[in-house]
């Protein structure tokens, strides 16, 4: 997705739970599966940092999330009526599953107008291609996502053209 869309996203998430969701998967580069997982003591507010505890592979990491997103999540947390240790919860007070998350995000992005399906994963891939276009280095993005492989963080490297020169022309005018 471009930037573009990403904000369209944002901008089409009316609940505070889509909004907090949009933004916790696409500033996080966190895998649905991971939403799924996350509680409310996986996340360290005042350092803006996500711990996902037994990811793909049963693999810890530590992962940063935008300001907005921690904004977010307190609002979301202070309207929660619950002392529900997860933070995704369905309609029926219960952890919200792969399948109603990826739902919720589909739906947003229909709403915002994109043509191609939006599912948490293209969030992911978003982030991942962004952040390298930006310039962060492919070892730290490999962290973000957490790659246990170089070559599987390369598969996101989608880095344009201009962006290549532009950082070759810092290094060698």
């Amino acid at each position: 997705l471009t930037h573009e869309q990403i904000e369209k996203l944002r901008e089409s998430a009316e609940k505070l739970i889509d909004r907090t969701m949009v933004e916790v998967l696409y500033t996080s580069g966190i895998r649905v599966s991971e939403a799924v997982n996350l509680n409310w003591n996986d996340i360290d507010f005042d350092k803006k940092n996500l711990f996902i505890k037994n990811g793909k592979g049963n693999k810890d990491r530590v992962t940063p999330i935008s300001t907005k997103a921690v904004l977010l999540l307190k609002k979301y947390k202070s309207r929660r009526k619950d002392t529900k240790e997860w933070v995704f919860q369905s309609n029926f007070r219960q952890r919200m599953s792969k399948e109603s998350i990826e739902r919720h995000i589909r739906l947003i992005g229909e709403k915002a107008g994109i043509k191609r399906r939006v599912t948490p994963h293209s969030l992911r891939h978003s982030l991942a291609t962004h952040l390298l276009n930006q310039g962060l280095k492919i070892n730290m993005v490999q962290k973000i996502l957490g790659h246990s492989k170089l070559s599987t963080t390369q598969i996101y490297a989608k880095t344009k053209v201009d962006n290549i020169d532009y950082h070759y022309r810092k290094i060698n005018p």
